[in-house]
């Protein structure tokens, strides 16, 4: 039965949100086999997210940034709310070195979803999972997320979950895309296969600190004036 008729799934770009929110479809279609899971991205509850939320049982909800109705339904409803973060420099650097982005509109992006996502958790209790402690790599990130979800995973399904969420078996699905021409040449950041989220380039390097060796001092000085607030809720110097 479902537990839960929406999920969100917020975080800032390049945290691991994606994965996240693959995690959490995965978990209800595994637990809840008759239900309708709707897996959805979109930053606020409009229209379009209506229409393709139809009929679903269970909406699990990707956004990086959650409009005023979605903080409203968060605090108001008991929503659950998991919610990856990651240093806000190595969020712009990665967005520039796997999509392709400019400097100017990574960082207006993460500097958006930093804002947005303080307001989230002003009123809600979400799950954090800080993509520093590797929460993608194991089982140990599923583990938690189920549990935040009232969901009681075995051994087995952890590990299933855990191999079909891999970063190899995720590079290996988007390399398919490409090569079946479901990818194609447009910048990668405009693309994505809707049903996961996935984009083409879409599973980084993993490393932390990168920001160092990819933005210049100005830029740098630019992201921590625009994140400050961010930074210091959540530890990043």
């Amino acid at each position: 039965m479902a537990q839960h008729g929406l999920i969100i799934c917020a975080g800032l770009y390049s945290s691991g949100s994606t994965w996240l929110f693959n995690v959490v479809a995965e978990v209800e279609r595994l637990k809840a086999p008759a239900l309708k899971v709707a897996a959805i991205y979109g930053e606020m509850l409009d229209d379009r997210l209506e229409r393709e939320a139809a009929g679903a049982d269970v909406i699990v909800l990707k956004t990086h940034i959650p409009d005023a109705a979605m903080r409203l339904v968060a605090a108001r409803t008991g929503t659950p709310v998991i919610l990856s973060i990651r240093h806000p420099h190595d969020g712009v650097a990665s967005l520039m070195q796997r999509f392709s982005f400019g400097f100017d509109d990574a960082a207006q992006m993460v500097e958006k979803s930093c804002a947005a996502i303080l307001r989230l958790i002003a009123a809600c209790r979400p799950l954090i999972l800080r993509y520093e402690d590797r929460f993608t790599a194991g089982t140990e990130g599923i583990e938690r997320i189920a549990a935040h979800l009232g969901r009681e995973l075995t051994g087995d399904e952890l590990r299933l979950l855990s191999d079909r969420l891999s970063s190899e078996t995720v590079a290996a699905f988007i390399a398919d895309l490409t090569a079946s021409g479901y990818f194609d040449d447009r910048p990668f950041g405009f693309q994505c296969h809707p049903p996961t989220q996935w984009h083409p380039n879409h599973v980084g390097d993993g490393a932390v600190g990168k920001y160092a060796s990819v933005l210049t001092e100005a830029q740098i000085a630019l992201v921590s004036g625009q994140t400050e607030e961010f930074r210091a809720r959540f530890g990043y110097a």
